[in-house]
């Protein structure tokens, strides 16, 4: 609550679940201020096509509003377990051959592949 009443930008949410699973109000009001700039995390739309549509989050990552990032799950809790060692980088096998590969899906990258 003290970063939305203190109106700091161009935060960053790191999740492994959800962003703000049970604090939805938060989130909302994050993307309302403008202060959300990126989610990172293994899923972060709704399962349900009807909540989505009513979702502040996921309209703006939609909208292209907010950037989304999403990886494995073990992938990302390896980066979130070898960030807190220390370790600037790591090798996981997991999107090899794919498009994963190549280029880290986000929401911003979807957007681009798109235009063209």
């Amino acid at each position: 609550m003290a970063l939305i009443e203190k109106g700091v930008r161009n935060l960053t949410l790191c999740c492994g679940c959800g962003p703000l699973v049970g604090a939805t109000d938060i989130s909302a009001a994050l993307v309302a201020g403008g202060q959300l700039k990126k989610v990172i995390d293994s899923y972060s739309l709704n399962r349900s096509a009807t909540k989505g549509m009513n979702d502040p989050l996921e309209i703006a990552i939609r909208n292209g509003e907010v950037e989304l990032e999403i990886f494995p799950m073990g992938t990302l809790a390896e980066k979130y377990r070898s960030a807190g060692a220390g370790i600037p980088a790591f090798y996981t096998p997991t999107g090899v051959g794919s498009v994963l590969e190549k280029e880290t899906l986000s929401s911003v990258s979807a957007n681009r592949r798109a235009a063209k």
